[in-house]
């Protein structure tokens, strides 16, 4: 099967087309992104961009929809979803990811204590419950401070830090009897690791990641992600890769192939899973562009081929995210240098903004992505950038 590049961001799109040159993309934006994209040599297939990018729209477009259907393909996607992979049957096509009804599954957050279970990697005390009653009789023995979180939570959205019985009280009425995970909150710094598991459980993984979280100028999210650091030089430095390569080997005894990103958080007693995320993330394409054995990687395992199983050394650069922090849906960044991934030098910066006019509230206005230091030793935001 061909492949071909069916990304819901433009600036991601490009750092995969820039690893896999003469691959198709099709993807949202006008002028602008067009104009980036022939640096690299491609004409894009550009779909006006709506306020809330997504695979959805992408895929109803009719004029991509007619050229994914000219040929047998492989769409190169962020995230699957059964109505998405049955449109995409329907054109001939599936997506280059775990199919949902395997993905989600290992997504879904109150089935992620199971699975680390049996991989024998450590996790928080946690426990299934529902958002009602007192909390001192739902989980009572949970220590607090605690974390709740929806069994399809991400980037902090339906992610809660109940801190007191009031912060349980707003969440049940917010939530009522919803199914939560709630675990105790591991106090530390958090991290997240690329990897990606091939059909006999061999591992590629990268070195850690710093993860930037819960930034109030970036992310309306306590605990909402907003960017990375490629290179981990705060102290402790964690070693988070043998729980990862035998987090691997448990998924792929249950199917599992290609990229899979793993959350952490480094407590007194080193590094602690909080969540495995069996999809792109919003850190992988940068990453690839920089690194590509991890897309390479990736593509060998979903086509069922084997891959060179190691450990990636740790990378210069990394972004920040910047979200919508209204309760109403908001403006881009201001565009930035006209910049590719791959053209920045040492210590430069880029922005790269949402393609269109109005970007929904708490989603992506854009992102800086720079080649130096995101976040020092002394585990502060060193980027000399703030969203406008």
């Amino acid at each position: 099967m061909r492949r071909f590049i069916l990304l819901h961001d433009p600036w991601l799109a490009l750092c995969l087309a820039s690893v896999l040159p003469g691959v198709p993309v099709a993807t949202f934006g006008r002028a602008r992104e067009r104009t980036r994209f022939a640096r690299l040599g491609i004409e894009p297939l550009l779909v006006d961009p709506p306020a809330e990018l997504n695979t959805r729209a992408l895929l109803e477009d009719p004029t991509v929809a007619a050229a994914i259907a000219t040929e047998p393909a492989l769409l190169i996607s962020f995230k699957p979803g059964r109505r998405n992979e049955e449109t995409a049957a329907a054109l001939g096509a599936r997506f280059a990811l775990a199919p949902a009804s395997l993905a989600g599954p290992l997504e879904n957050k109150l089935a992620f204590a199971d699975l680390a279970s049996e991989a024998g990697v450590p996790v928080p005390a946690q426990a299934s419950c529902k958002a009602a009653g007192p909390l001192a009789e739902v989980l009572p023995q949970l220590r607090r401070p605690l974390v709740a979180q929806s069994p399809r939570s991400h980037a902090g959205k339906r992610t809660f830090a109940i801190d007191s019985e009031a912060d349980w009280d707003a969440l049940c009425a917010a939530l009522p009897g919803r199914p939560l995970r709630l675990a105790e909150r591991i106090e530390g710094r958090p991290g997240t690791v690329h990897a990606v598991v091939d059909h006999e459980g061999a591992v590629l993984v990268s070195a850690p990641i710093v993860q930037v979280t819960g930034t109030p100028w970036l992310t309306p999210y306590p605990l909402g992600s907003c960017g990375n650091d490629f290179t981990w030089r705060p102290k402790p430095i964690p070693e988070p890769a043998p729980l990862i390569e035998a987090l691997g080997a448990v998924i792929a005894k249950r199917g599992y192939r290609g990229y899979f990103g793993v959350d952490f958080v480094v407590g007194p007693e080193g590094p602690v899973l909080i969540e495995i995320n069996p999809r792109l993330t919003a850190s992988f394409a940068l990453y690839a562009a920089w690194a590509p054995a991890l897309l390479h990687a990736h593509l060998d395992a979903i086509e069922g081929r084997r891959i060179e199983p190691g450990r990636l050394p740790p990378l210069a650069g990394g972004q920040l995210i910047a979200h919508d922090l209204t309760e109403a849906p908001n403006v881009p960044l201001a565009p930035g240098r006209d910049t590719l991934a791959g053209d920045l030098q040492d210590h430069e910066l880029a922005t790269w903004e949402h393609p269109g006019d109005v970007v929904t509230a708490g989603y992506t206005r854009g992102r800086a992505v720079t080649r130096g230091v995101v976040v020092n030793e002394a585990g502060e935001i060193e980027l000399d950038w703030r969203p406008a």
